[in-house]
């Protein structure tokens, strides 16, 4: 008797709330900006380089259509007054392409519009350059007696001002008289960097630490001395907005290229108003080391 009541009550408890729920169902709407497709933009501005944009048209959660170029804009460079300095041209598969050379420490702006989307806004500057000083290599054993390279970079952090930095490593080999280079990962061994013991494709850090001072940053990484021509370092100089693209970016790929369906979302970093991606400066050094 006491099993059929509680049976009993356990029954209308379900049916009551199967109830509430079909009194209470409703229909959401998305919001505008989600359904929207909006300008993407790609640009790094370098000051050895005319001025490059692309740009790609988003997909909403409800558009099943594709990845597309917008080869239809007016992609306009303003400087920090607003006044417009060059309107770039259309080349192909949605690059524009200017004519003049962005100067570093000169802040720019940059405006797109495109039928049927929103226009978009965005502005950066180039960082001064940094140049490399030095780099110092030697071969070593790691704790797993793999073989590595060891390269002590140096270089004269500019006092007074957040400098922000990318360090990448590009190996190239000579055949039959072409050169191909081609990236390679590397690790850091600085407070500076975090001390993380991982592989990257590129390592970020920036002047807190060190500002104004003479630094050396030491990096790890295969030592191919054997059967490459020559290793080139390169020292980016970042503004703040470069920074957070590439480093978030990296993370992105990082947790979501090889297929890890458990990791966190990451957030790659945008400076496009209305719109998505980037327009940042970047300043590099290069230094080449030949075997």
């Amino acid at each position: 008797m006491i099993i059929r009541k509680i049976s009993t009550l356990f029954f209308l408890i379900i049916l009551g709330m199967l109830l509430s729920l079909s009194s209470c169902e409703k229909y959401l709407e998305f919001d505008e900006d989600i359904t929207d497709p909006k300008i993407v933009v790609n640009a790094m501005i370098h000051q050895d380089s005319v001025f490059k944009v692309h740009l790609s048209r988003s997909l909403s959660v409800i558009d099943n259509g594709e990845l597309t170029s917008i080869e239809n804009g007016t992609v306009e460079i303003l400087n920090e007054n607003g006044n417009l300095i060059e309107t770039l041209t259309h080349n192909q598969f949605g690059e524009y392409r200017g004519i003049l050379q962005p100067i570093a420490g000169q802040k720019y702006q940059l405006n797109v519009s495109a039928n049927g989307y929103k226009s978009i806004f965005a502005e950066d500057y180039i960082p001064f350059l940094v140049n490399i000083s030095n780099v110092d290599t030697a071969g070593v054993s790691n704790l797993d007696g793999y073989q590595e390279l060891k390269l002590e970079i140096s270089f004269q952090d500019i006092a007074n001002t957040k400098n922000y930095y990318q360090i990448e490593i590009i190996r190239a080999q000579d055949f039959d008289g072409s050169i191909f280079e081609n990236p390679t990962y590397l690790r850091a061994d600085d407070l500076s960097t975090g001390n993380d013991p991982e592989y990257y494709r590129y390592i970020f850090f920036d002047d807190i630490l060190f500002d104004g001072n003479l630094k050396t940053i030491t990096v790890y990484t295969e030592d191919t001395r054997l059967y490459d021509t020559y290793i080139e370092v390169r020292l980016s100089s970042l503004s703040e907005s470069a920074y957070k693209y590439a480093k978030s970016y990296q993370a992105f790929s990082n947790n979501f290229g090889f297929g890890n369906v458990f990791s966190q979302p990451v957030q790659v970093h945008s400076n496009i108003e209305n719109g998505l991606g980037i327009f940042a400066g970047v300043n590099i050094s290069r230094k080449k080391i030949t075997f």
